[in-house]
């Protein structure tokens, strides 16, 4: 009996050890699963050129995917890359060059971003539910006009930065990685994608209506 009541002792101090240490990982944790995914309007194709979310004071972090023509939605995750570490973490800064289609246009943004609500977010979401919490992934959207958002996403999409990038001159043989041998080669290659991309309603509403610069701050 009292080799029993040892073992049950023993027990349930290690359960109250382990739960104990549980809370304090989820309070006080800095580093997360979770991955980077990237976003656009579905009406006016964007490509990440190349992007990296940078780690809390590291001059390294996850790069964010690149080079596939984006135009699933704003807000909508367009892809999902798993690598690195499990647990990695979170951003402080991200650093970013794409392409806007529709305006034949280059861009690069480089922000600082709000680490401490990032890092509150996530806190609570594992705090709130401990086995699958609502955040996995921290997502980038691009927009024409140099629009840039920041989402944490998961089972919630949360804003938590919005910023304006800045116009910026790139040879389309650099920018896109191609050997073309003019500008009128590219602007071929730019106008198949777009076609590519939207069916022909959208393409006759870009053409009568334009771009609608400013929409995507709001």
């Amino acid at each position: 009996m009292k080799v029993k009541r040892l073992l049950t002792s023993g027990l349930t101090s290690l359960c109250l050890f382990l739960t104990s240490c549980g809370g304090t990982m989820s309070k006080n944790a800095t580093e997360f699963d979770w991955h980077a995914t990237e976003a656009a309007p579905r009406h006016y194709p964007m490509e990440i050129i190349q992007g990296t979310f940078f780690y809390k004071d590291h001059d390294y972090g996850l790069y964010i995917p690149s080079g596939g023509t984006l135009h699933a939605g704003w807000g909508v995750m367009n892809s999902h890359h798993v690598t690195g570490p499990e647990k990695k973490p979170l951003p402080d800064r991200v650093d970013v060059v794409f392409y806007s289609y529709t305006e034949k246009q280059f861009y690069r943004g480089k922000f600082d971003l709000p680490y401490e609500k990032i890092l509150s977010l996530f806190r609570q979401a594992y705090i709130d539910e401990p086995s699958k919490p609502y955040y996995d992934a921290i997502m980038i959207g691009i927009a024409p006009g140099g629009a840039v958002s920041v989402w944490l996403e998961g089972y919630r999409v949360t804003e938590v930065f919005f910023g304006q990038a800045e116009k910026i001159d790139v040879d389309p043989s650099n920018g896109f990685n191609l050997p073309f041998d003019s500008k009128a080669e590219s602007d071929a290659y730019v106008e198949g994608i777009i076609t590519d991309s939207l069916d022909a309603s959208e393409l006759e509403s870009l053409k009568k209506n334009g771009v609608p610069f400013g929409w995507w701050a709001r």
